[in-house]
C-alpha cells in the first residue's frame, strides 16, 4: 500500500494530523478540511502558547473529539501529544530551496527580525540561519526520535513504518481531490499566498544553502522518486536493507549488537 493510498484508507474512519512542516503549502490542505469538516471541528496548533498548554493533560484538547489537527510540530512532538489516542498523520515536503526562499520571501514581507537584526537580503537570511543552527528542517519533522538515523532513508522509513504517510506538494492536490469526489465536497479552497519561490540565487549563496538543506535533498528526492512508483514503503525497506552498513564482529565476551534494529511496520493509523 503506498503512502497516498494509507491517507486515503485512514481520513474516513479516525481523526487526521497534518505534521505541517512551515512553507509547503500546507495552509491550503488546512483550509480545505476546514470547508469540508467545519471549522468546530478543525484545530491548528502554530503558536508556542498553544505547544506548552497541550503539554498539560487536562486541557481542553484532550478532550475535544475533532476530526483534523494542523500542527507545527515534529512528528516525535505529536505522538508524545496525542499518547493513546488513534490518529492518522500525514507530512508534506516541498523541493528544499524553494521552501527556503519562500521562506525567506515571506520574512521580508513580513518585516520579521531577528533578536533586532532584519532580514533584507537572502545574505542575511542565510546568516540568521547560521545563528539559529537551522539545518534539515523537513527532516527533523519526520524523525521519530530526537537523534536522525545514520541515513535519511532511515528516518523516512520508521516514519512510513509506523503507520504515516508523506507526500511531496504535487501530491497533496491528489489528496483534495479525492476528499472533493468521495466526501462529495463542493467547496472551494480557500485562497491562500504562497510566497513564489523563485529567486536568482549567486553561485555562492546557493553553496552556502546547500549546506543547511543537505539531508533535505535527499529526503526530497526520495520521496519524489518514490511516488513515481506507487508504493513507498516496499521501496524504503529495500533501500534501507542496501543501505544500512554492515554489523561490525564482536569482540571476544561481548553480545551481539545490530547496528540497525528494523522497526516494525502497522498498517493503517497510528495507535
Amino acid at each position: 500500500m503506498s503512502g497516498f493510498q494509507m491517507v486515503l484508507s485512514g481520513i474516513e474512519s479516525v481523526p487526521i494530523v497534518h505534521c505541517h512542516i512551515p512553507r509547503t503549502g500546507g495552509m491550503s490542505v488546512d483550509y480545505y478540511f476546514r470547508n469540508v469538516f467545519g471549522d468546530e471541528n478543525c484545530v491548528r496548533l502554530g503558536t508556542e502558547e498553544d505547544f506548552i498548554r497541550i503539554r498539560d493533560p487536562n486541557d481542553p484538547f484532550h478532550a475535544f473529539r475533532w476530526k483534523y489537527l494542523s500542527a507545527h510540530l515534529p512528528a516525535r512532538d505529536i505522538m508524545n501529544v496525542m499518547g493513546a489516542r488513534k490518529f492518522f498523520m500525514f507530512t508534506i515536503v516541498r523541493d528544499p530551496v524553494e521552501r527556503e526562499v519562500s521562506s525567506f520571501k515571506n520574512i521580508v514581507e513580513h518585516s520579521y527580525s531577528e533578536h533586532g537584526r532584519d532580514i533584507r537580503t537572502f545574505d542575511d537570511y542565510l546568516d540568521m540561519k547560521e545563528r539559529l543552527d537551522e539545518y534539515d528542517l523537513q527532516c527533523n519533522y519526520i524523525q521519530m526520535n530526537e537523534m536522525p538515523a545514520r541515513s535519511v532513508s532511515g528516518d523516512l522509513l520508521k516514519y512510513i513504518s509506523a503507520g504515516h504517510s508523506i507526500m511531496t506538494v504535487a501530491r497533496n492536490y491528489m489528496l483534495q481531490e479525492y476528499m472533493r469526489v468521495t466526501l462529495g465536497s463542493v467547496h472551494v479552497i480557500r485562497p491562500h499566498n504562497v510566497s513564489a519561490s523563485h529567486l536568482d540565487l549567486t553561485s555562492d549563496q546557493r553553496r552556502r544553502l546547500e549546506g543547511f538543506i543537505e539531508r533535505d535533498l535527499e529526503l526530497y528526492e526520495l520521496v519524489r522518486e518514490a511516488e513515481q512508483t506507487g508504493d513507498l514503503l516496499n521501496d524504503w525497506r529495500i533501500s534501507w536493507r542496501a543501505s544500512a552498513p554492515p554489523t561490525q564482529k564482536p569482540k571476544p565476551g561481548e553480545p551481539a549488537r545490530r547496528e540497525f534494529d528494523y522497526p516494525r511496520y502497522t498498517p493503517g493509523p497510528h495507535p
